[in-house]
């Protein structure tokens, strides 16, 4: 997949992975629940939601109090002052901790964080299984990508290596589906020799219609150059076996 269009999602919280609704090659919509997580933030979390909720009520009719007593002159400015701050810090605690809460697509009701697709596409990777310890900010959890674009990375011998260029034009045939020819152009070529297979890597960006193409298949790559040399062609319905020769 064209690494542009690939999500790996980490969990924000620790917790325990209390049941999943995807499979690996599944196709997923983007906010649709993949997973439960049941964690202990969620409990402190709630809690602190109501604390602050009660204290804010306190706070504001605190307010309302000391404003009516300030315009009755018994109260000073300082602590209307002082009141309104009170209740603004307390609503601005409040709006953080529901914003966390939405975040990370907290269900009150059921007492589990929500994990749910960041995007559309196809689950190419799962990490995760029901009753699994999870940490947050670790490790992938699952990965989601978009197909409908994929890099053919290639490997170029040394021995080709001079006839192959950025912006060449080239075939692709996979085993899966021979009669189809993808086009193309070499997009980029690595001027680093890869270590291990000991060849140099092109990479070839094509629309992947129809969903022919699939993360990590193997295919052939037929690349088209172009010379200034001529040469003598015959057609070979002309050619004729005599004397153990064409």
């Amino acid at each position: 997949p064209n690494p542009d269009n690939v999500i790996h999602f980490s969990n924000l919280v620790n917790g325990i992975i209390v049941g999943t609704n995807f499979t690996l090659g599944d196709y997923v919509k983007k906010g649709q629940v993949l997973a439960k997580v049941k964690s202990t933030e969620l409990s402190e979390w709630k809690s602190r939601q109501k604390i602050l909720a009660s204290q804010l009520t306190v706070a504001r009719h605190d307010y309302e109090s000391v404003q009516s007593m300030y315009e009755d002159g018994i109260s000073s400015k300082k602590q209307l002052n002082q009141a309104a701050s009170e209740v603004v810090n307390l609503e601005s605690e409040l709006e953080e901790v529901s914003s966390n809460l939405q975040l990370y697509n907290a269900s009150t009701e059921s007492g589990v964080f929500l994990i749910k697709a960041p995007s559309s596409g196809y689950i190419t990777e799962k990490n995760i299984t029901p009753g699994m310890h999870v940490s947050a900010y670790n490790e992938s959890l699952f990965t989601i990508s978009e197909l409908d674009e994929v890099w053919v990375q290639i490997n170029v011998y040394a021995s080709n290596l001079q006839s192959i260029t950025e912006g060449m034009e080239v075939n692709i045939r996979s085993l899966s589906c021979p009669e189809v020819v993808f086009t193309g152009k070499v997009n980029a070529l690595s001027h680093v020799l890869d270590s291990e297979s000991r060849v140099i890597k092109a990479r070839v960006t094509i629309e992947n219609k129809d969903l022919l193409l699939k993360p990590g298949m193997f295919v052939d790559v037929i690349a088209r150059q172009q010379t200034e040399k001529e040469v003598l062609t015959i057609p070979t319905d002309a050619l004729i076996f005599d004397n153990n020769q064409n």
